[in-house]
């Protein structure tokens, strides 16, 4: 929803004072894909702050329309995917060029609640896998449990790039890992490793 009017108005002329910069990284903290109306009542304060933020604004435009194709694909909506605690999203013939745009999803902080994913029977690949680990790499989803990538065509290279992001800390409260491609599949020493360490049940 929008920001409270009355709130945006107090806070402009303070928000007048401040660098271009500084802007910036306010409308990065407020840019949400999947409810991007916060950005845009806090771009539209006054001119001086739209221009400091047009750019993410734009950008969030750009992710926000994407992310509404990739919910239609699914058969939700960004509103009823914002807050949710389960994403039950196997067998949607999500492609390498969907998981890019779920990761901008994931990278935005949208889906702080999540407990569960499941991407199982897709068509990810390495290429998307890598880019939902980047985005799990920055220490989003802090609330998942569980998350189902089996039969989704992914080789040595995307088992690589998981046991990286976990290595690296991502997902710490992770229970559960389900993955069975590549040529080794739950056997890739480095994600059995970093399970092991981490005491992920990798069934």
């Amino acid at each position: 929803s929008d920001l409270p009017t009355d709130m945006l108005q107090a806070a402009t002329p303070p928000l007048l004072g401040l660098p271009g910069d500084a802007l910036s990284v306010l409308a990065r903290t407020l840019a949400d894909p999947l409810r991007p109306l916060e950005l845009i009542a806090f771009a539209n304060t006054c001119h001086a702050v739209y221009a400091a933020v047009q750019g993410e604004l734009l950008k969030l435009q750009e992710v926000h329309a994407n992310a509404q194709v990739l919910c239609t694909k699914v058969g939700t909506t960004c509103c009823k995917l914002s807050g949710s605690a389960d994403m039950m999203w196997s067998d949607k013939n999500i492609d390498a060029a969907d998981s890019t745009v779920l990761a901008q999803i994931i990278a935005s902080g949208a889906l702080p609640k999540l407990e569960r994913l499941d991407l199982g029977a897709n068509k990810i690949g390495d290429a998307g896998l890598k880019a939902l680990c980047d985005a799990l790499a920055m220490g989003a989803l802090p609330q998942l449990e569980y998350l189902g990538l089996g039969k989704n065509q992914i080789g040595d290279a995307g088992l690589d790039s998981l046991a990286k992001a976990f290595a690296m800390g991502a997902l710490v409260n992770l229970k559960e890992l389900i993955v069975d491609d590549g040529p080794l599949g739950t056997e890739h020493p480095a994600l059995k490793a970093a399970c092991e360490a981490r005491r992920i049940n990798l069934p």
